[in-house]
Order: C-alpha cells, then structure tokens, then sequence
C-alpha cells in the first residue's frame, strides 16, 4: 500500500471553502483576494496562457500593479509521471498579451528574473499566487522573495499537494524553518489549492 505523502495528509485535514468547491481556480482566487488586508503589489508565479492573471486583475484594484512570472518554456524539470520537462511550453505566438497598465511581465526563470526583480523592488507584497508547481522552482521564488513578504501578506498556492506529489508543501515548510517564519492556513479549495496568510 503507498504511503499517504504528508503534504496531502495535511491537505485533506484543511476545511473546504465553499466558493471553492464547485469552481476550485476561480473560488480560490476570488476568496484569497477578499483575505487582502495589505495595501502593495500582487505577484503570480506561473502564469501560462494567463487565464488565471486576467481574473486576478478584474478582480484587483486600479492602484495595485500585477508582476507576472514565467519562462514560458515550459517546466525546467520533470514534476509528475505525465508532466515532464518542457510540459506547459508556449510557443512565441501563444504567449499571452496584457493590454493594462497595472502589469508588470518578468520573463525569464525564476531562478534568475525572481531575485532581479526582488532586488529592486520596495514595498512588500499584499498577495502572492504561486503556481510554480516543482518544490525547486517553488524555493526559487519564496528564498527571493522573502524580504518581500511580510506580516499578513497572503499567499495562495495552486498545486500545494495531491496524492503523488507535495512539492509547494515540501517547499513552504522549508522556506518557513530556513527564514524562521510562521503562517496560518486559512482554507482550501475541493482540489489541490491552498490559502495562507503570515503571521
């Protein structure tokens, strides 16, 4: 019998919000983003063909600025039996377009346009999409970023675990033992989604 991964474990004993249950992407951006307390920037990590960012951004106010995080080559590395290295890839005319102002695109690796980025940047961050899927990629953007998050930033994690896989979970927990930093879960959706805000 395969042992329960302790990050899906965690998962399942998290209560369900109820606008998460029947739409899990949808309902879980609109419930992290009415947990908003903080005024500053949202940051998505993993943006794909941007369906998620455009409803982040009808959702968010005009005085907020979007950055938007992606190679858009795809995954540097395998994730799952079926999602190898390369998978998610865009070609150059798939890439998705903002026409807004409030957005910010920062192509490239995390690994290399995550601290660019956060070595500029002033004001922390009121929410943090992370959809970065490997435990790798996940740590190249919370270790980069840490100075970023503070006290009530809230932070929504689109693949935190299933039942093979517990790579954002496995990476949260590391980030938060190497940083001394603690964090409360506040809900999930039916699916693998995760919300939580620092404390």
């Amino acid at each position: 019998m395969r042992e329960t991964l302790p990050g899906y474990e965690l998962l399942q004993s998290l209560r369900i919000l109820d606008d998460a249950r029947e739409e899990r992407r949808a309902g879980s951006i609109r419930g992290a983003l009415k947990e908003v307390r903080l005024p500053g920037d949202f940051a998505q990590f993993g943006v794909f063909r941007g369906r998620t960012a455009r409803m982040i951004l009808e959702l968010m106010s005009p005085d907020r600025k979007l950055h938007l995080f992606d190679s858009f080559e795809g995954l540097p590395e395998d994730w799952t039996h079926n999602k190898k290295a390369g998978a998610f890839h865009l070609n150059s005319d798939e890439i998705p377009i903002f026409d807004d102002e409030r957005v910010a695109i920062h192509k490239g690796w995390f690994k290399d346009a995550v601290p660019e980025w956060a070595s500029q940047a002033i004001a922390p961050l009121a929410f943090i999409h992370l959809d970065a899927d490997l435990y790798s990629s996940t740590i190249d953007v919370l270790f980069n970023i840490d100075t970023l998050i503070v006290k009530d930033t809230v932070v929504l994690f689109d693949e935190y675990a299933g039942r093979k896989q517990d790579h954002e979970h496995r990476a949260l927990l590391d980030w938060s033992q190497k940083f001394d930093r603690s964090f409360d879960y506040l809900w999930r959706s039916s699916g693998p989604q995760v919300c939580i805000r620092i404390r």
